[in-house]
């Protein structure tokens, strides 16, 4: 079948230790060890140039007779190399000048790129429903771990409250980074290739984001949902396209910080064990397990904290759920505790959460679960033991500022992604 393709003008080349029709081929190539040229030619003359009797003896010559090296130099210092190489060289038309290598379409590659990126994404049916199940899982934990009223004044509890936001942040930051953490790393030595052959570093890095920007979208708007959907939050009838764009910085942000850790995992094994350590610093030094308070009378948990996708996050949805705005907006609470107590009474009756007022204007999780008694005082101790207990470790986020902590995610985001360039350049 060869030997008609060749006959019919075609260029057939093959690669065989198979020698019983080696005979039909028109030239034959023999390599010692490492790559050496040891002949090209006609097989009838390779049998001559040889000194054997079969093609078969050939290989043993080559094997032991010579070293690699001494076969090449033979070859070389022939008749044949001179007739069947140097003579074809000198045939061929000169140029005068190389010719200028083809710029490459960036624009163009990043089109084929993300092109491939879907096609392989679609083709992979198990990949994609992991993609688009993972968020959809994990946010319907929210109805198994929540009771719908926990931001109730009546009925709620402000702790599970301010650990339910911290829960769906750490589920976008752990449904992005395990989207696109192997996304790099399976692909290198195809990367690496085409880097080779004129692939531009930016239409590449380009196209990942581009599908870690759509998967963040839907990620965060399933999370939101079902969060929504499992747990009534005062804040969410106005603050909902807020929280939305929280939680998706949150998730395209840990999708390039899955990138990040598949640029520099050595292959696609490692790069599991590596986001986890990532998810670990997350989740610590988020805020909801190690208070804010706590993380920030430690300058050491401070600076790391403030690298955290988690802490930004966590505390815009805090203050976008409006849990404690009723607190952060009262005069008397925004003293310290010897000096609302010298307060005079009639600026006293004007904070909401403070003294008598705070049974009846004050909308905080669980001040109504308190039982009254017939001590006032005791009551309001109760009270005001509920709401410092919040403040004692989350005072800074009930007074946070949601558009600067965006702009910090961004920043962050943006680091990130020319940590990623960087990686991929320096690798090559």
């Amino acid at each position: 079948m060869l030997r008609s393709l060749s006959d019919a003008g075609s260029t057939v080349v093959l690669i065989t230790h198979a020698t019983k029709n080696v005979a039909i081929a028109d030239q034959v190539v023999f390599l010692a060890k490492g790559g050496r040229l040891a002949y090209v030619g006609p097989p009838k003359l390779a049998l001559d140039y040889f000194q054997v009797q079969d093609f078969d003896a050939i290989y043993h010559k080559v094997e032991h007779q010579l070293s690699p090296q001494q076969w090449e130099e033979r070859f070389k210092s022939s008749g044949y190399y001179k007739k069947f190489i140097s003579e074809r060289l000198l045939s061929l038309p000169q140029q005068n000048q190389a010719p200028a290598p083809v710029k490459p379409n960036l624009r163009q590659q990043l089109v084929v790129l993300c092109q491939r990126n879907l096609s392989i994404l679609l083709k992979n049916k198990l990949s994609l429903a992991l993609m688009l199940l993972g968020a959809p899982i994990l946010g319907s934990l929210n109805f198994v771990l929540w009771k719908p009223d926990l931001f109730s004044t009546k009925t709620g509890n402000a702790g599970q409250a301010i650990s339910t936001l911290f829960v769906v942040v750490v589920m976008a930051i752990m449904s992005g980074s395990l989207a696109t953490m192997p996304e790099i790393a399976k692909e290198r030595p195809i990367y690496k290739r085409e880097r080779s052959v004129g692939l531009g570093l930016s239409p590449y890095l380009i196209s990942k984001l581009v599908v870690a920007f759509v998967l963040a979208m839907y990620q965060s708007a399933v999370l939101l949902y079902l969060m929504l959907a499992a747990v009534e939050i005062p804040g969410a009838d106005t603050n909902t396209g807020a929280m939305y764009f929280t939680l998706f910085l949150a998730s395209f942000g840990s999708m390039v910080l899955g990138l990040i850790v598949s640029a520099i995992a050595p292959n696609p094994s490692v790069a599991p064990l590596m986001i986890l350590i990532v998810l670990v610093f997350q989740i610590v030094f988020g805020g909801g397990i190690q208070p804010t308070e706590n993380l920030n009378t430690n300058p050491n948990a401070k600076a790391v904290s403030e690298l955290m996708l988690s802490k930004y996050s966590f505390e815009n949805l805090v203050s976008l759920s409006r849990m404690g705005a009723d607190v952060a907006d009262d005069f008397c609470w925004q003293k310290g505790e010897s000096r609302r107590k010298k307060l005079p009474a009639l600026l006293i009756a004007q904070c909401n959460c403070y003294n008598k007022n705070v049974f009846t204007k004050c909308d905080f999780p669980g001040l109504g679960k308190i039982k009254r008694t017939s001590s006032l005082n005791n009551d309001l101790l109760k009270a005001n033991l509920l709401i410092q207990s919040i403040l004692d470790g989350y005072e800074r986020v009930l007074y946070n500022d949601v558009s600067r902590n965006n702009w910090n995610l961004i920043y962050l985001i943006g680091g990130m992604i020319w940590i990623l360039f960087m990686i991929l350049f320096l690798k090559g």
